[in-house]
This record gives structure tokens, sequence and C-alpha cells, in this order.
């Protein structure tokens, strides 16, 4: 795990020299981030917290409109589940929920997640309000202030367990959250996506108050894609 961590530290310091290098190609990231309905993918999984690796799934389990949004509904291997709009300005979060809505957390408004498009060496940067609740409690529990910044670093070409793929996107995100002005939690993301299928590898770590809480490392092992319909002759 100390490999994992000297590579996200050192994702920190390229972020700083890519942005010196920045490309006039604008790059598409829904190309890179596909979310069709039943999409799934599956990571090898290395955590702090486990001996060894371990298999979690992530998938897109709903396309349906939610008060009057079109949205996507994302389940991570952790069990938390996104709700997702696609927009021209970019992918919004509006809420995420955990264990049959005993927790969710509330953007409002919605929070963009990545921008629709980005040029190599370009740095994203936005703040949001998050409202946590618990159960069915109409008042939050907890409201913070997120922030999150995105540098799009490089192409790359990616062996994982599920093949090699070409041309991926390089990424740091460096997200926090602040409770009446004090860091509260931190996260540090260095991943890769590829064209058509999604992240393929991350390397991240959670941090409190300056020390490292939980660390972990996905590679892909299978990506798994709807079968499209089939035509019915009449």
């Amino acid at each position: 795990m100390r490999k994992l961590v000297a590579l996200c530290l050192c994702g920190l310091l390229l972020s700083g020299v890519a942005s010196l290098a920045a490309a006039e190609k604008e790059y598409n990231l829904y190309d890179y981030n596909p979310m069709e309905l039943q999409m799934r993918w599956v990571y090898a999984l290395r955590t702090s917290q486990a001996q060894g690796a371990v298999t979690g799934d992530a998938e897109v389990i709903g396309d349906e409109e939610v008060d009057g949004v079109r949205m996507k509904r994302f389940r991570w291997p952790s069990g938390w589940v996104d709700f997702y709009e696609q927009t021209e300005e970019g992918l919004k979060r509006h809420k995420d929920i955990c264990c049959q809505n005993i927790r969710r957390g509330v953007y409002e408004p919605p929070a963009i997640q990545y921008p629709r498009t980005m040029k190599m060496g370009e740095v994203y940067e936005r703040t949001a309000l998050r409202y946590n609740y618990n159960g069915q409690e109409d008042k939050p529990a907890q409201t913070l202030t997120e922030t999150l910044r995105l540098s799009l670093l490089g192409e790359e070409d990616i062996t994982v367990p599920a093949g090699t793929f070409k041309g991926c996107l390089k990424m740091m995100s460096d997200s926090r959250l602040f409770d009446k002005g004090n860091e509260v939690q931190r996260k540090i993301g260095l991943g890769w996506i590829a064209p058509g299928v999604g992240l393929v590898k991350k390397f991240s770590v959670d941090l409190v108050g300056g020390a490292v809480t939980h660390m972990e490392e996905a590679e892909l092992k299978e990506f798994l894609k709807p079968e499209p319909a089939k035509e019915t002759k009449e």
C-alpha cells in the first residue's frame, strides 16, 4: 500500500507539470464514461482494510425520471447509489443514498461531478453544498461544503486483468468536505478512463486531519454491456 500512496502523491506533482503543456484538443468525457442502463464493471479491489484482493462491481441500475429530471442511478461497489443527470454543462450529481435510504446526501443545487469537455492539462474546480440526512428526517443532520478539483494529465495505454485499453485519459481528483470551515474529509484519486468503457484503473486515499484513513486500488476485471435490442419482424 506504500506504493499506492507514492503513486497518488506523484500524481499530485504531475498535475502541475501537465498544466504547463496544455493541448488544444478537447475531450468529450461522456465518450469515456458511458452510462447505458445495465452496464456493469467488475473490479479487483485492494484496500488497506482487507487482506489480498476482493471483487466489487458497479452498475447503472436505473434510467428514470425523478422530480421531472431524467437521471441515471449508478451503484458503486461500496453500495452507495448516485443519481446523475447528463447535461451540456457536465454530469450533475443530484443525490446519493445508502442502506435503503438510512443515509443520504443531497446537493442543492446539483453539483457537477465532471464537466462534459476538458482539454489536456486543464484544471476544473467547483464548490457545492451537500446536505446529509439520516433516515426519513426532513431536516439535514449536517450541512457541508464540498470542493472538487479535477486535472486532466495525459493519455496512456493501460493493461489490467480485463485486457489492454488504448488511449486512456489519466485524471487526478481531489475532493474535500468542510464543516463550518473545518476540513473533515479529503479524498485524492488517480484514475484512468478508457473510451467507450469508463474507469479501468484507480488509486485513491482518504484522509482525515491529514492522516490516511483508507487506501484503495481498483483494476477492471470484466466489463459487461447490455445486448442490443433485437428487431422484431411483423
